[in-house]
């Protein structure tokens, strides 16, 4: 049986788990961030909501906060936008991130219109990488040595999924 998660809109009170979520020392290495105090963090999701972007919580059917999806950079005129996805550490690789990427994509394509989602990934973060793969994403361009992480260079990858792609 799949992974069921539900997306919701992210309200001000969630806050504080995306400060947590994005805190976790690993999030940070594979993400390539300092921490953010929770003001840091509320000035981020404004700029992002003032540009457009949605953006929402992921939770279980027992409604567990498992993380957070967005869609920024939504250009309507080209039929475009970047994918970010973050999840609890807790709760990753149980299926949680992959159903709510086929969720936001699903609203990309169907509903927004869109014909191109693309993020970035480091090299690092060969779980991210994997799960965007298997959904279809493929390597537009690699940012050789884009990184330093814990005192060796990784490569960034650029990567996209097109709607002509999604419906096969």
């Amino acid at each position: 049986m799949a992974v069921q998660v539900t997306l919701r809109p992210l309200e001000y009170e969630d806050l504080v788990d995306v400060k947590r979520w994005y805190n976790d020392p690993t999030t940070l290495t594979m993400i390539g961030h300092t921490p953010k105090s929770l003001t840091a963090i509320e000035e981020m999701v404004e700029q992002m909501e003032q540009t457009g972007a949605e953006i929402y919580v992921i939770e279980s059917r027992q409604h567990d906060k498992l993380g957070w999806i967005h869609l920024t950079s939504i250009n309507q005129s080209h039929g475009r936008a970047e994918i970010g996805l973050m999840l609890d550490r807790e709760h990753q690789g149980q299926g949680h991130g992959e159903a709510a990427m086929l969720q936001m994509l699903s609203y990309a394509f169907d509903h927004l219109r869109l014909n191109k989602v693309y993020l970035t990934t480091r090299g690092i973060n060969e779980k991210a990488k994997g799960l965007y793969e298997k959904l279809g994403f493929k390597i537009e361009g690699t940012f050789k040595d884009h990184c330093f992480v814990n005192g060796k260079y990784y490569d960034t990858y650029f990567m996209s999924l097109f709607e002509s792609d999604w419906r096969h």
